[in-house]
C-alpha cells in the first residue's frame, strides 16, 4: 500500500449508479444507501458513481484502465439519485440530510479517503452550509481526507461560496484537458 501513502479504503459515494456490477475495481466492501434505504447502493441510472469508482479503483488486469488507487477498496455509499431535468437529461439531486449521514456512516465505517462528486454551484444557505461544513469537519478531525470536486459550471468556486468544493478542509479537484490546461466546462479557485 505504498503507492496510497497507508490508505487503503476509499468512498466514492454511488450518487447514480446503475446495475454497477462492480467486476472492474479492486476489492467492494459493503456500503449504504441513503436514497433507498438498503445496503445495496447500486441500483440507479447514470452510471455517474460507477465511473468514478472505476477511475479511482480499477484493477490491474490488462483489460481497459488501471485504477489511480488501484489497490484501494471502494465503500459505495449512495447519497443522491438520478432524475430527469425539462430536457429529459438525467441529472442528480439529494438531500444534505443524506450526504451527511453518508459522510458520517464512512467515517464511523473507518474510511481513509472520502470523494464527494457532488456539490451546489453556489451556497445552500447559511444554515445548510454549516451543516455540510461540519460534517466534512468532523471526518478531516477523525483523519479522513475528503475530496471534493470543483464541478462543471465554469465558474470560481471561491465567488460563488460552492459547496463543498470551496471548502478548505476539503482538497478539491478541477478536470483538465489532455493538454493539462483547465477544462472548458470546469469550476475553479483557490480553494
Amino acid at each position: 500500500t505504498d503507492y496510497l501513502n497507508g490508505c487503503v479504503k476509499v468512498v466514492h459515494p454511488q450518487d447514480m449508479v446503475y446495475s454497477a456490477s462492480f467486476s472492474s475495481v479492486s476489492q467492494i466492501v459493503p456500503g449504504e444507501d441513503y436514497y433507498t434505504r438498503d445496503s445495496y447502493p447500486g441500483d440507479d441510472y447514470s452510471g455517474h458513481g460507477t465511473h468514478v469508482s472505476g477511475i479511482i479503483g480499477a484493477s490491474v488486469n490488462d483489460n481497459g484502465i488501471a485504477g489511480a488507487a488501484f489497490g484501494a477498496q471502494i465503500m459505495p455509499v449512495r447519497v443522491m439519485y438520478s432524475i430527469y431535468d425539462d430536457l429529459g437529461n438525467i441529472t442528480g439531486t439529494g438531500s444534505l440530510s443524506d450526504i451527511v449521514d453518508g459522510i458520517d456512516y464512512a467515517v464511523e465505517q473507518g474510511a481513509d479517503i472520502i470523494n464527494l462528486s457532488l456539490g451546489s454551484a453556489q451556497s445552500m444557505g447559511a444554515q445548510s452550509d454549516l451543516l455540510f461544513l461540519q460534517a466534512v469537519q468532523d471526518a478531516v478531525n477523525q483523519g479522513v481526507l475528503v475530496l471534493a470536486a470543483a464541478g462543471n459550471d465554469s465558474i470560481n468556486i471561491d465567488d460563488y461560496g460552492s459547496v463543498p468544493s470551496s471548502f478548505s478542509e476539503t482538497m478539491t479537484v478541477s478536470s483538465v484537458s489532455n493538454t493539462g490546461s483547465f477544462s472548458s466546462f470546469s469550476s475553479f479557485g483557490e480553494s
